[in-house]
């Protein structure tokens, strides 16, 4: 999504991207419940 990068992201790289995303903001939100 950078468009500085020429390279377009694989669908792998952005499912972990993702992944990761979601349990970023799982832990957040567990933190503030």
């Amino acid at each position: 999504m950078n468009p500085m990068n020429g390279n377009v992201a694989e669908p792998m790289d952005l499912a972990r991207a993702v992944k990761e995303l979601s349990v970023v903001v799982n832990n957040a939100l567990q933190e503030i419940m």
